[in-house]
């Protein structure tokens, strides 16, 4: 029997019925987005009652009904026997949500989204060629727009819940009476939306989704375009620096220092703190966004925030190493990683009188939940805590344990991929193991021939510096600049 990671969905949707319900389910809410748990559970009801071929054209019930006992079904049409089992399976999920207060339809787009993805992305590359929409894209707001449409459509409800988050975190202008405020406030939703929003079904910004899942459909023309805005970043800065048309920006969340462009930069003082949006350029960085000056005692605050968690991270790792000797342990599994990292916490916690206080994450652990089989390592490195499956391969690969091929594809794998291998893990590797490193890349990455060459290659591949180094994430606290997810901007 196939199994489910390598069957199409034709083939999935014709082997579970249930699947097949939610597919149906999932195009309608594609373009009623304003559907509600409660419609879809009356729906289902009538279904279930025997009234399906009677219900108004238009409605769910008459498209579920339509669709997976007649001729418009993807797949084979459901038996009634089939149709029953699967519509009680799903009324069981909607009355489970209910009970336990969870958004039906946002789980299910959660759930079902790998499974549909192939279909999704095929949809909407038709819908890019039939309507010629990258036609439109000129500038960076454009490819925003482009972005927003695409997550728009594959991710169902990803509009509205979006909107609600942002709404809570937008500030309007000081004298919102005067100009388009509704203008800028669509300007600031589409760059907030593609830097900062967390697509729930992937954990991806919907930037880097975007670019990831339609790189090979960008035309020369606008791939350049859409490439900047994947390299945007919104942070919080320290003006270290100015002159008539630049000033010099410190990174306060992730230590990297940015020359950037800037017309007005003699409204900026040295030491002025300031929220914005950069295009990371290997030159000269520019601004693209509204540049919001932090009042000094907001300013203070969000320094004192920083030092303090880069400091107890500082401690904790100073700790681990103490107890471990290095900053990897590695385990059989990510269940016994995510073990080890909990009871050295609560221990840490304990020891230094802060039971109630928030401490760092483990980063990466939940992006392994599905490969209890494989050996994980819990890397305690001196920004945060990660997990990694990748760390332990690439050890092997390094040791010259692992056949050439595979180890150059693993190799390859960490030094572009930072859930596979975060970068302060990387740069603490190749600083102890680079001719070994040098000879694994060039394998897929011919012009790499030395050290320097190889970090040219991992500052292309992420987009940053070598100086990177990401605020600590702490669980209980949002780390200034963050987004509700909790995800780092």
């Amino acid at each position: 029997m196939q199994s489910g990671r390598n069957m199409t969905l034709d083939e999935r949707i014709a082997s579970d019925p249930l699947l097949h319900a939610e597919f149906v389910l999932y195009v309608y809410y594609q373009y009623n987005e304003e559907l509600t748990a409660s419609e879809v559970k009356s729906a289902v009801d009538s279904l279930l009652s025997g009234e399906g071929a009677g219900l108004k054209e238009g409605t769910l019930g008459q498209a579920m009904h339509s669709s997976l006992t007649g001729s418009q079904a993807a797949g084979s049409a459901l038996s009634a026997e089939q149709l029953q089992d699967a519509l009680r399976k799903m009324k069981a999920n909607l009355e489970a949500a209910e009970r336990e207060s969870h958004d039906f339809l946002s789980d299910l787009v959660i759930r079902d989204y790998a499974a549909f993805e192939p279909y999704l992305l095929g949809a909407y590359n038709q819908f890019m060629n039939r309507t010629s929409s990258l036609a439109s894209v000129h500038n960076y707001l454009d490819a925003e727009m482009e972005m927003y449409r695409a997550a728009s459509f594959c991710f169902p409800g990803m509009r509205k819940h979006s909107e609600e988050i942002f709404s809570r975190l937008y500030r309007k202008p000081a004298a919102a009476g005067s100009g388009d405020h509704e203008g800028v406030r669509r300007v600031e939703f589409l760059q907030w939306l593609v830097t900062q929003y967390v697509i729930p079904a992937v954990e991806m910004i919907v930037s880097e989704w975007y670019y990831s899942r339609f790189r090979r459909s960008l035309n020369q023309r606008v791939l350049p375009i859409f490439r900047d805005v994947v390299q945007q970043r919104r942070s919080v800065f320290l003006v270290t620096g100015r002159s008539k048309n630049n000033v010099v920006l410190k990174d306060l969340l992730y230590a990297e220092g940015f020359n950037v462009k800037m017309t007005d930069a003699g409204a900026l003082e040295k030491g002025n703190v300031v929220e914005c949006t950069l295009i990371r350029h290997a030159s000269s960085s520019r601004i693209n966004s509204i540049v919001r000056l932090i009042a000094p005692e907001e300013a203070q605050s969000v320094i004192s925030d920083i030092s303090s968690r880069r400091r107890l991270m500082m401690r904790m790792h100073d700790g681990f190493v103490s107890r471990y000797g290095g900053e990897a342990l590695i385990l059989q599994n990510p269940m016994e990683a995510i073990s080890r990292y909990n009871e050295f916490t609560a221990s840490f916690s304990d020891a230094n009188g802060l039971k109630d206080m928030p401490i760092p994450r483990l980063v990466n652990a939940e992006a392994f939940n599905a490969y209890p089989g494989f050996r994980a390592a819990l890397l305690c490195e001196t920004n945060n805590f990660y997990l990694s499956i990748y760390y332990p391969m690439l050890l092997e690969a390094i040791d010259g344990r692992m056949n050439p091929g595979p180890a150059g594809e693993i190799a390859d794998i960490c030094l572009g991929n930072a859930i596979a291998m975060p970068f302060t893990s990387l740069k603490r590797i190749i600083a102890e193991h680079g001719g070994r490193m040098v000879s694994l890349a060039s394998r897929l990455h011919p012009e790499v021939r030395d050290v320097d060459g190889l970090k040219k290659l991992v500052m292309r591949e992420r987009g940053h510096s070598w100086d990177y180094l990401p605020l600590p994430l702490v669980a209980g606290g949002r780390v200034p600049g963050q987004n509700e997810a909790g995800k780092a901007e």
